[in-house]
Protein backbone atom coordinates (compact mmCIF):
# COMPACT_ATOMS: atom_id res chain seq x y z
CA UNK A 1 0.00 0.00 0.00
CA UNK A 2 1.06 3.58 -0.88
CA UNK A 3 0.23 6.13 2.02
CA UNK A 4 -0.74 9.59 0.71
CA UNK A 5 2.04 10.91 1.50
CA UNK A 6 4.35 9.20 0.04
CA UNK A 7 2.07 10.41 -3.48
CA UNK A 8 2.19 13.61 -2.75
CA UNK A 9 5.64 13.74 -2.17
CA UNK A 10 6.36 12.75 -5.78
CA UNK A 11 8.77 15.52 -7.73
CA UNK A 12 6.86 16.22 -10.53
CA UNK A 13 8.38 16.73 -14.20
CA UNK A 14 8.05 20.59 -14.01
CA UNK A 15 11.24 22.37 -12.43
CA UNK A 16 10.54 26.13 -11.44
CA UNK A 17 13.52 28.16 -11.88
CA UNK A 18 15.14 30.48 -8.61
CA UNK A 19 16.59 33.71 -8.82
CA UNK A 20 19.83 32.33 -8.40
CA UNK A 21 18.98 30.16 -11.54
CA UNK A 22 19.62 26.72 -10.07
CA UNK A 23 16.87 24.14 -11.25
CA UNK A 24 14.96 22.58 -8.31
CA UNK A 25 12.19 19.41 -8.35
CA UNK A 26 8.97 20.25 -6.46
CA UNK A 27 6.32 18.21 -5.25
CA UNK A 28 2.79 18.69 -6.90
CA UNK A 29 2.04 20.23 -3.52
CA UNK A 30 4.05 22.85 -3.53
CA UNK A 31 3.68 23.72 -7.27
CA UNK A 32 -0.02 24.12 -6.48
CA UNK A 33 0.51 25.97 -3.56
CA UNK A 34 3.16 28.38 -5.52
CA UNK A 35 0.56 28.99 -8.31
CA UNK A 36 -2.14 30.31 -6.02
CA UNK A 37 0.44 31.88 -3.72
CA UNK A 38 1.74 34.15 -7.33
CA UNK A 39 -1.83 34.68 -7.99
CA UNK A 40 -2.81 35.89 -4.94
CA UNK A 41 0.32 38.66 -4.70
CA UNK A 42 -0.43 39.87 -8.08
CA UNK A 43 -4.38 40.61 -7.02
CA UNK A 44 -2.98 42.34 -3.61
CA UNK A 45 0.08 44.62 -5.84
CA UNK A 46 -2.61 45.24 -8.20
CA UNK A 47 -5.27 47.03 -5.46
CA UNK A 48 -1.99 48.52 -3.51
CA UNK A 49 -1.04 50.07 -6.98
CA UNK A 50 -4.34 51.44 -7.23
CA UNK A 51 -4.90 52.78 -3.83
CA UNK A 52 -1.94 54.67 -4.12
CA UNK A 53 -2.34 56.06 -6.93
CA UNK A 54 -5.76 57.62 -5.87
CA UNK A 55 -4.15 58.91 -2.52
CA UNK A 56 -0.92 60.32 -4.89
CA UNK A 57 -3.92 62.28 -6.92
CA UNK A 58 -5.84 63.29 -4.02
CA UNK A 59 -2.76 64.70 -2.32
CA UNK A 60 -0.78 66.02 -5.20
CA UNK A 61 -0.26 69.84 -4.43
CA UNK A 62 -2.34 71.84 -7.47
CA UNK A 63 0.63 74.60 -8.38
CA UNK A 64 1.20 77.54 -6.35
CA UNK A 65 -0.83 78.92 -3.55
CA UNK A 66 -2.16 82.55 -4.74
CA UNK A 67 0.16 83.68 -1.90
CA UNK A 68 2.78 82.55 -3.25
CA UNK A 69 1.91 83.40 -6.79
CA UNK A 70 1.78 87.38 -5.44
CA UNK A 71 5.19 86.80 -4.14
CA UNK A 72 6.96 85.75 -7.48
CA UNK A 73 7.86 88.35 -10.20
CA UNK A 74 7.55 87.47 -13.49
CA UNK A 75 8.59 89.10 -16.61
CA UNK A 76 5.18 90.52 -19.12
CA UNK A 77 5.46 90.95 -22.26
CA UNK A 78 3.28 94.22 -23.27
CA UNK A 79 3.83 93.28 -26.76
CA UNK A 80 4.39 89.43 -26.53
CA UNK A 81 7.37 88.13 -28.51
CA UNK A 82 5.15 85.93 -30.68
CA UNK A 83 2.75 88.94 -31.95
CA UNK A 84 6.01 91.21 -33.04
CA UNK A 85 7.28 91.96 -29.69
CA UNK A 86 10.62 92.28 -28.69
CA UNK A 87 12.72 91.30 -25.48
CA UNK A 88 13.74 95.69 -24.97
CA UNK A 89 13.27 96.48 -21.74
CA UNK A 90 10.35 99.10 -22.86
CA UNK A 91 8.37 96.25 -23.70
CA UNK A 92 8.86 94.04 -21.02
CA UNK A 93 7.19 94.81 -17.58
CA UNK A 94 7.45 92.84 -13.67
CA UNK A 95 4.35 91.72 -12.49
CA UNK A 96 3.16 89.21 -9.78
CA UNK A 97 2.84 85.57 -10.89
CA UNK A 98 -1.29 86.51 -10.03
CA UNK A 99 -1.24 89.62 -11.94
CA UNK A 100 0.20 88.10 -14.77
CA UNK A 101 -2.10 84.95 -14.97
CA UNK A 102 -4.98 87.21 -14.53
CA UNK A 103 -3.93 89.57 -17.59
CA UNK A 104 -3.79 86.36 -19.41
CA UNK A 105 -6.68 84.89 -18.24
CA UNK A 106 -8.71 87.67 -19.76
CA UNK A 107 -6.96 89.07 -22.79
CA UNK A 108 -4.91 85.81 -23.88
CA UNK A 109 -1.94 86.75 -26.15
CA UNK A 110 -3.66 90.28 -27.49
CA UNK A 111 -1.19 93.30 -27.82
CA UNK A 112 -2.32 96.38 -25.65
CA UNK A 113 -3.51 98.62 -28.67
CA UNK A 114 -6.21 95.27 -29.66
CA UNK A 115 -7.46 95.28 -26.04
CA UNK A 116 -8.09 99.28 -26.78
CA UNK A 117 -9.52 98.80 -29.52
CA UNK A 118 -12.24 96.15 -28.79
CA UNK A 119 -12.97 98.00 -25.11
CA UNK A 120 -13.63 101.33 -27.52
CA UNK A 121 -16.09 99.45 -29.89
CA UNK A 122 -17.63 96.70 -27.74
CA UNK A 123 -17.69 96.42 -23.93
CA UNK A 124 -15.77 94.14 -21.10
CA UNK A 125 -18.03 91.30 -21.98
CA UNK A 126 -16.48 90.31 -24.87
CA UNK A 127 -13.54 89.67 -22.53
CA UNK A 128 -15.40 88.00 -19.51
CA UNK A 129 -16.34 84.96 -21.80
CA UNK A 130 -15.12 82.08 -19.59
CA UNK A 131 -17.88 83.10 -16.81
CA UNK A 132 -16.79 83.13 -13.08
CA UNK A 133 -12.68 82.69 -13.61
CA UNK A 134 -12.52 85.52 -15.63
CA UNK A 135 -15.09 87.97 -13.93
CA UNK A 136 -12.72 87.08 -10.78
CA UNK A 137 -9.69 87.86 -12.86
CA UNK A 138 -11.14 91.42 -14.29
CA UNK A 139 -12.42 92.52 -10.57
CA UNK A 140 -8.68 91.44 -9.56
CA UNK A 141 -7.16 93.49 -12.35
CA UNK A 142 -9.35 96.88 -12.73
CA UNK A 143 -11.64 96.31 -9.66
CA UNK A 144 -14.68 98.66 -10.20
CA UNK A 145 -13.41 100.85 -12.83
CA UNK A 146 -15.44 101.49 -15.72
CA UNK A 147 -14.42 101.02 -19.63
CA UNK A 148 -13.03 104.17 -20.03
CA UNK A 149 -11.07 104.08 -17.06
CA UNK A 150 -9.50 100.93 -17.89
CA UNK A 151 -8.48 102.14 -21.39
CA UNK A 152 -6.58 104.81 -19.80
CA UNK A 153 -5.35 102.07 -16.91
CA UNK A 154 -4.54 100.03 -20.61
CA UNK A 155 -2.65 102.71 -21.99
CA UNK A 156 -0.45 104.01 -18.87
CA UNK A 157 0.41 100.89 -17.27
CA UNK A 158 0.12 98.05 -20.00
CA UNK A 159 1.02 99.47 -23.45
CA UNK A 160 4.90 99.70 -24.00
CA UNK A 161 7.03 102.49 -23.44
CA UNK A 162 8.45 104.56 -26.80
Amino acid sequence: MVSKKNSEEKPLQKKVRKKRKKEKTITEKEWEKKKTRKKHNKKKKNKKKRHVRKNKKSKRPRGLSQADKARILTKHHMVPTSRGGTNAETNIKMVDRLTHDHWHRIFLNWRPDEIIKMLECCSRSVFIRNGYASRKAWEELFGKKTDLQVITAIKNNWSPKE
